[in-house]
């Protein structure tokens, strides 16, 4: 019989002095291992939800309390995150985008500290397809938040609600001013934006939830012939309205 101890007991006797604190985060276990473990399984039609989106900042706040405790200070990281058990059929689609911006989104309105992917190249949740190594959509999806966000997190308030998912930094590029992103994680509502000012819009959104492919302002992501990434170029959004389409995700710099 395996024993079991919690967080607390395993870092009671720690004697030297920790930098940083870490944990492993997956959404529960995948479908090849549910059968095991059905309990902590996701099925897919509820992998937009906001119950599903919600798993991470949970997971994220109950370990910045052990954080303070044990590693007061420091860092928090998650050094896996991911898919566990090899992964869902819909991790190498355009549905698990929501769950990963929804996760870098409210990770960095909890703690300081960074999300390594689990992994890179293999299983259904890499961001690379194996064997081909073409890029999916999570991975265009991260590159888009790291060329976009910058390090100083603003709090929105109560902009978020049901099946809205609102994030605000500074932008990357060190100009004035700030980067919203926006999650529709409806699947039948459009949502309704007012912009105070002339902005640059990225809205990333797909033919189909479970799409292999995603579209940037309606244009396909895909490698071009020399195997270059393709540009990722906003489009001008004026001051006024917008709406966003359901189980979108977009990015709004100004």
């Amino acid at each position: 019989m395996t024993k079991s101890c919690t967080t607390e007991e395993l870092l009671a006797g720690t004697q030297i002095p920790l930098d940083v604190f870490s944990y492993h985060y997956y959404n529960g276990v995948s479908e090849r291992i549910a059968g095991i473990m059905p309990a902590a399984h996701w099925p897919g039609h509820s992998a937009h939800s906001d119950a599903y989106l919600a798993v991470a900042p949970n997971c994220a706040k109950a370990h910045t309390a052990l954080r303070d405790k044990f590693v007061p200070g420091g860092q928090m990281w998650v050094t896996e995150s991911g898919d566990a058990g090899g992964g869902d059929t819909w991790a190498s689609t355009y549905l698990d985008v929501l769950r990963t911006l929804n996760e870098l989104g409210s990770y960095g309105t909890i703690t300081d500290g960074v999300i390594f992917h689990n992994t890179l190249a293999s299983s259904d949740y890499g961001f690379l397809e194996h064997g081909t190594f073409l890029p999916r959509p999570n991975y265009f999806a991260v590159l888009l938040w790291n060329r976009l966000m910058g390090t100083a997190v603003y709090d929105c308030g109560d902009l978020s609600r049901e099946n809205v998912h609102i994030y605000c930094r500074s932008r990357k590029d060190g100009a004035c001013c700030v980067v919203y992103l926006i999650i529709n994680n409806s699947l039948t509502d459009n949502v309704s934006v007012t912009i105070p000012k002339d902005s640059l819009r990225y809205t990333l959104h797909a033919p189909t939830m479970r799409s292999s492919t995603m579209l940037l302002n309606g244009k396909e992501l895909t490698l071009s012939g020399t195997c270059d990434i393709p540009e990722l170029a906003p489009e001008p959004q004026p001051q006024g309205t917008v709406l966003l389409a359901p189980g979108s995700c977009t990015f709004l710099a100004w």
